[in-house]
């Protein structure tokens, strides 16, 4: 028996290409659930890293002002295994000042949204253990 909703909750992917893919999937299972809306703001050779090409923390704040979400998953990684580039120059791929520049975007990002977005999922294929982004990112998932 179906829950009763009174209202389709607004679900939204945003990310790179990885979140292209768990879109279609997500989005066959919101047809057949029949209680969500599901949209996407994703693009494809993008990432947390090279926000000097697409900046996803500035055109998330955007969008969710529009998209006003129920339920967000997030989805990078596919392209973020490369070197960081800032205004003061680039580092190197999985040094450990990397790390720490993409620990701080990843808890940046999760903060901005979690305060806009009552449900919040990250997902990543490549990182494997969220350990490694430290223990701060736990409370911005949860």
């Amino acid at each position: 028996m179906r829950p009763r909703i009174h209202r389709k909750r607004r679900l939204f992917v945003y990310g790179d290409s990885l979140a292209t893919n768990l879109f279609y999937g997500l989005q066959s299972y919101a047809k057949r659930a029949g209680f969500y809306v599901i949209s996407r703001r994703t693009r494809g050779a993008t990432g947390l890293i090279r926000d000097d090409q697409f900046d996803w923390y500035a055109r998330t704040l955007r969008h969710l002002r529009n998209d006003r979400p129920d339920i967000l998953v997030v989805t990078f990684g596919g392209n973020d295994r490369q070197d960081i580039t800032t205004r003061r120059g680039r580092i190197q791929r999985f040094s450990s000042r990397w790390w720490q520049e993409y620990r701080f975007r990843v808890n940046r990002y999760m903060a901005a949204v979690k305060r806009r977005v009552p449900q919040v999922y990250w997902s990543s294929s490549w990182m494997g253990s969220l350990s490694l982004l430290g223990p701060n990112l736990a409370p911005a998932l949860s």
